[in-house]
């Protein structure tokens, strides 16, 4: 009899660890759900505020944007099928079904025009994707965003990270030598990369960039807003409409960028959180659910 009680007690012991433990893992992976929606926001921010021109070249960017975030995420230990939804799984399949590129003999067969506007319609799939993804996971959940504990970063990241800093920085000076339309898309997006990789790494980006290298990415993207303002309003320069229009947007996202820059170095995560919600509320209804 007293084995027999000390057997149900150990079954009983078993079961409460498994209980607890399971519990635990899915607290677990319920937080690094949170983290991989949290991280995707500005993703879907860039995807819904696409200015253009050049669709081509914007959905090229997306896309390895795209893919290096996803395997970030992958890299977030924990046992998938807790994951619900599964947030670097679903982004995986938006990567290969909007962005990858991989209807390339039928896209090789069009005209400029076409190609573009093929673009331009796979961004905004993915916009629509995306949007519809987080608000599975109810992105407009009540409460302060959750501050999450610095984690490991690749070395994909890092190199990405500093990479894209130095284009930007090089493309500003080819700017400021030579404001035209060309540099300054090609400059938007050089620093569109930076911002995005930056935000990945927000809550611990002081063991990969410097304060000088970031103070430099600031004055960068206000030299970009003024430049674009200066392009806009220039007499020798012939700036039709819709280049000023594009360079207003250009002017918009990086002033964007220049503000969650700011709420990073200064520490507010949350704010730069508000921030990206805000933009999301204001992106294009065709891009809301």
């Amino acid at each position: 009899m007293n084995n027999q009680k000390i057997a149900i007690g150990e079954i009983v012991v078993v079961f409460l660890a498994s209980v607890f433990l399971i519990t635990q893992i899915r607290k677990e992976a319920k937080r690094i759900a949170l983290r991989n929606v949290n991280d995707s926001l500005i993703l879907l921010v860039e995807l819904a505020t696409e200015p253009g021109e050049n669709y081509i070249q914007a959905e090229i960017t997306y896309g390895e944007m795209l893919r290096r975030y996803v395997r970030h995420m992958q890299g977030r230990e924990t046992p998938s099928f807790l994951l619900s939804p599964n947030i670097a799984k679903e982004l995986g399949h938006i990567q290969k079904d909007c962005l990858s590129k991989e209807d390339v003999k039928i896209f090789v067969d069009r005209s400029e025009s076409k190609k573009q506007k093929l673009s331009q319609r796979r961004i905004k799939m993915a916009s629509r994707a995306i949007t519809k993804l987080l608000y599975s996971f109810k992105l407009s959940r009540e409460g302060p965003t959750p501050i999450f504990e610095p984690e490991a970063i690749s070395r994909e990241i890092e190199d990405a990270i500093r990479h894209s800093l130095k284009e930007a920085h090089e493309k500003a000076e080819i700017y400021t030598n030579n404001p035209n339309m060309v540099n300054a898309e090609t400059l938007y997006r050089a620093s569109q990369k930076a911002i995005v990789y930056f935000y990945l790494v927000r809550f611990d980006y002081q063991k990969i960039i410097t304060q000088e290298k970031l103070k430099k990415f600031r004055t960068d993207l206000n030299g970009a807003i003024y430049h674009n303002q200066a392009l806009r309003n220039s007499d020798i320069v012939k700036i039709d409409e819709d280049k000023r229009s594009r360079l207003f947007l250009y002017s918009d996202n990086e002033l964007r960028y220049l503000r969650l820059l700011q709420t990073i170095m200064d520490n507010d995560i949350q704010q730069a959180h508000a921030l990206l919600q805000i933009m999301i509320a204001r992106a294009p209804l065709d891009a809301n659910p």
